[in-house]
């Protein structure tokens, strides 16, 4: 979004450069303007560029509400976990670095060949609910509860936080 911003100051600056600069030119020499007006009026006023005149204004409209929507579109805020580290300071933490080590901390178990999860912050804390795809002939429960051991060391090792609600589901089984 701040390339679009960045474009559309660029635009506008260079429309008002350039209007200025015509406006000292008009001023400095009236031969120019009544020439500029002149011509002006015959395309604007006549019948016969009625689709050019009605393409600048479309044009311009569409710049307009861009420019609009540029200026006061806010991109929401990100959802954070906060964590107190041994200093006692508190750490913002994305809810997607979050997610990263959940997922990479249950795709260390062996027996799960894929894993999704959903990130919700519930009053009691952080709510996670992990879905897994694991092969044929594996042992389900087994391979859900170690998954959620797994994920319950890594997040407490690496966040120092402690899910409030931990759910696994296998949401899929696949051929090895």
């Amino acid at each position: 979004m701040n390339v679009f911003r960045r474009i559309l100051l660029a635009l506008w600056g260079a429309v008002l450069l350039s209007l200025s600069a015509a406006i000292v030119v008009f001023v400095m020499n009236g031969q120019i303007a009544e020439s500029f007006f002149t011509a002006t009026a015959q395309i604007f006023l006549s019948g016969d560029s009625m689709w050019l005149v009605l393409g600048v204004a479309l044009v311009a409209l569409v710049l307009g509400v861009l420019a609009w929507f540029g200026v006061f579109y806010r991109k929401a805020p990100q959802q954070m976990v906060q964590v107190e580290s041994s200093e006692g300071t508190v750490i913002n933490v994305s809810l997607t670095a979050v997610e990263n080590v959940i997922k990479r901390a249950a795709t260390d178990v062996p027996g799960i060949c894929g894993v999704s999860c959903r990130l919700k912050v519930v009053d009691g804390g952080l709510g996670v609910h992990l879905f897994l795809t694991i092969p044929q002939g594996v042992v389900v429960p087994a391979t859900a509860s170690a998954a959620k051991a797994t994920v319950e060391e890594q997040m407490l090792a690496m966040l120092g936080v402690m899910p409030a609600e931990l759910k696994v589901v296998v949401d899929n089984i696949v051929d090895k």
